[in-house]
């Protein structure tokens, strides 16, 4: 991948990349947006503030994203204008996807006009990587670049002391026309008192050791488009969640404060559900002797995958009981 004469070097590679010293040369980025590139020099984009100024480098509408690699290398890059205040993706990058890489890069006297997913670096980056980046100057747009935008990573993150459930579902606010995803989170403890310990990695991967505790305590709500993140306690009477309500006190919210439109849909969790029938196998048995002797365990059910039998998995199905008419 050779470019005679449009860059100071290199070929685009990993090892040999493309090798930017002048403003033109920042410009022909957009030529190869899945290449390697690196600075060797400052550059000064001032001969791009007329009009509309520069032309944010990848394209949101034909999902033409960059996701090639970028060193800043120590330089800067100053008097970055764009002038844009009807468009959206504003930014050095328009639109970043998630292979990009965006390192040690510096911006000054930045000016920037846009509506919507505006940042100096980067207008909206979709899982790319940003490290060791720095600006300065005027930024104006109704959005920002969000950060953790896998909305599992970014709960975790706020809360890593809980357990989320694998199967995020998005709902409609039917009051506010928006949409949210809702995730079950759980408390969980080794040392419950008088508990049989059931839950370990043979049941879910991310566990580490034995688990004999096990509530679903937290309802998490994340907005699909700004990404807020609320936590709401769906067991009062949990003496966990209560305590980590009385270390955060800001954190988590009462169940009721949730919003109707949001809280009609929360359901059943499928995890403990799956959990709960496993432990009921064996604990549907009342009379002491039969129990003490296992004379009436019970199996999850089995299915056939391809070659192989594997316990049936738990669905939901919705269905009209005999007392409602809806």
């Amino acid at each position: 991948m050779q470019e005679a004469g449009i860059f100071e070097g290199g070929n685009g590679t990993p090892d040999d990349p493309f090798l930017i010293a002048t403003a033109s040369q920042l410009d022909k980025v957009r030529r190869h947006m899945a290449a390697h590139f690196k600075l060797v020099a400052d550059i000064d984009l001032s001969e791009y503030k007329k009009g509309k100024g520069w032309d944010p480098i990848g394209v949101f509408i034909k999902k033409a994203p960059f996701n090639g690699t970028f060193d800043g290398n120590g330089y800067a890059i100053s008097n970055l204008t764009v002038k844009r205040p009807g468009e959206d993706y504003i930014g050095l990058f328009a639109y970043t996807g998630k292979n990009a890489e965006l390192k040690d890069i510096t911006l000054k006297d930045v000016t920037l006009t846009g509506t919507e997913s505006v940042g100096s670096l980067v207008g909206e980056n979709h899982q790319g990587t940003i490290t060791n980046c720095r600006a300065s100057g005027s930024i104006s747009g109704e959005s920002r670049i969000l950060f953790d935008r896998n909305i599992e990573e970014r709960v975790r993150k706020i809360a890593p002391f809980l357990h989320y459930d694998e199967d995020p579902y998005l709902v409609i606010n039917e009051e506010e026309g928006t949409l949210h995803w809702i995730i079950d989170a759980f408390t969980l403890e080794r040392r419950f008192p008088y508990a049989t310990p059931y839950l370990d990695s043979r049941y879910d991967h991310r566990l580490e050791g034995r688990y004999n505790y096990m509530r679903n305590s937290v309802k998490v709500v994340v907005d699909a488009y700004h990404g807020d993140v609320d936590f709401y306690i769906a067991e009062e009477n949990d003496p966990v969640v209560q305590t980590y309500a009385n270390i955060y006190p800001d954190l988590f919210q009462p169940l009721d404060a949730m919003p109707e439109g949001l809280a009609s849909h929360i359901r059943y969790p499928q995890e403990i559900f799956d959990l709960q029938s496993m432990v009921y196998e064996r604990y549907h048995m009342s009379t002491p002797s039969v129990f003490y002797l296992d004379e009436d365990l019970w199996n999850i059910a089995q299915e056939r995958y391809i070659d192989q039998f594997q316990p049936a998995e738990s669905q939901y199905m919705i269905f009209r009981l005999p007392e409602e008419e809806e």
